[in-house]
């Protein structure tokens, strides 16, 4: 079960309890997951770069490590550790929105309302703050994260893939993984070395204190909740826009719904003092009645136009979300339409239409660059290519191309 791994981090220690004292429901909480549910990749991207440059070779670096990368099916966040005059070391972590929705789900039918998902080598950064430099270590079963930060900056990652098992059994092993740890601990002699691990990890914990006596050894307790501060949950959440608009509308709703109740009790209230007044006067009695009643229908009115508001702005949230996702389709399409311009072969149209359907016009120095042409772009993912026309005009060559990309569209 995707929950036996989970680690659920409660943000303001809010719990309750149902009536028969069985089972708690555990609110706002942050889902900590292993670092074996992510994708991290460690990049060196070069500072001279424009940002479009930039952009398109990070691309390039997650494509050559996941296959088939769609922008839209993950969550990715962008860290910046070690830099020089001309380069920076970045540390970028994807996770799957398809996996983010399976541990929200299985969150809440185990009674945990996720505020957030982080992962838990970042936890530092979200909990806690330091004046010492620490070298936090989620150990998971196939590989281990390492993150060096001082106070809320990460100073240094770093990703060894080692079998959990090994650290405990391979003795060459273990001696590796000491000496990657080594390289991490700071120099200065005022400042001394801090590791921490989870608790539940504590024989590894006593390997590591033989081997660096000079280091501090730590080991955390994480089965109890810990104080998160919500402000600098947003820089590392991976919960999915969509799920995050649905909880704040939901609480929106719910305040809206308590207000529509305190209106009506009031009115009910003042109801019941205006009878007691005017028990001797019918006629009196009966008009409040109905003034009373007209102003029932008012607050039931309001009341829904409370709940379409809700609605609207959920509708909303996904328009929104829909809209980014073929923001960043159509950008891939154009990156790798851009790819072919060239001195002999250049694009001068480009018309992005429905499901997936593109039309681009260009010039060429000669038709055997333009069939050069077609044959990159049938390698590079697009299907059902028609050629409109060919045609010679002023010692150049015009063409136009029907293209259709290789994925789904709505």
């Amino acid at each position: 079960m995707i929950l036996e791994r989970l680690r659920r981090v409660v943000c303001r220690g809010l719990e309750t309890e149902n009536s028969d004292r069985t089972e708690k429901k555990v609110k706002n909480a942050v889902l900590l997951l292993e670092n074996e549910y992510f994708e991290i990749l460690k990049p060196e991207v070069e500072k001279d770069l424009d940002s479009e440059e930039r952009a398109l070779f990070i691309e390039a670096e997650i494509q050559n490590r996941i296959l088939e990368y769609d922008p839209a099916e993950y969550i990715r966040k962008e860290f910046v550790t070690v830099e020089t005059l001309l380069t920076s070391e970045l540390l970028l972590v994807l996770l799957k929105t398809e996996k983010a929705a399976e541990c929200v789900v299985t969150a809440k039918e185990n009674h945990i309302s996720p505020a957030g998902i982080a992962p838990f080598f970042l936890y530092s950064l979200l909990f806690r703050e330091n004046e010492e430099t620490v070298l936090f270590m989620d150990i998971g079963l196939t590989r281990t994260v390492i993150l060096k930060k001082k106070q809320r900056e990460i100073q240094e990652a770093e990703v060894i893939y080692i079998e959990k098992n090994d650290l405990l059994e391979d003795s060459a092993e273990f001696s590796s993984f000491v000496e990657r740890i080594r390289r991490m601990i700071p120099e200065e002699d005022e400042i001394s070395a801090v590791l921490e691990l989870s608790a539940r990890n504590h024989a590894i914990a006593e390997r590591l204190r033989i081997a660096l006596p000079e280091a501090q050894i730590r080991e955390r307790d994480f089965s109890k909740p810990l104080p998160c501060d919500s402000k600098h949950l947003e820089a590392l959440n991976f919960l999915p826009y969509p799920m995050q608009n649905r909880l704040q509308h939901g609480k929106i709703r719910k305040f809206m719904m308590a207000v529509a109740c305190l209106v009506i009790l009031l009115e009910l209230g003042l109801s019941a003092w205006l009878r007691f007044r005017e028990s001797g006067d019918d006629g009196q009695r009966n008009r409040k009645e109905e003034e009373l009643r007209i102003l029932s229908q008012k607050v039931e009115e309001k009341r829904k136009e409370t709940e379409e508001l809700a609605d609207y702005r959920e509708q909303i949230g996904a328009l929104r979300t829909r809209l980014d996702r073929e923001a960043a389709r159509f950008s891939e399409v154009l990156n790798r339409l851009q790819a072919e311009n060239t001195e002999q072969l250049t694009l001068t149209f480009i018309e992005f239409g429905e499901k997936g359907k593109i039309k681009i016009r260009g010039k060429a120095i000669d038709d055997r660059h333009i069939y050069v042409f077609e044959g990159n772009v049938a390698t590079a993912g697009f299907q059902a290519i028609r050629q409109d026309h060919i045609r010679e005009k002023d010692g150049s060559y015009e063409f136009e191309l029907d293209l259709q990309t290789g994925g789904e569209h709505d």
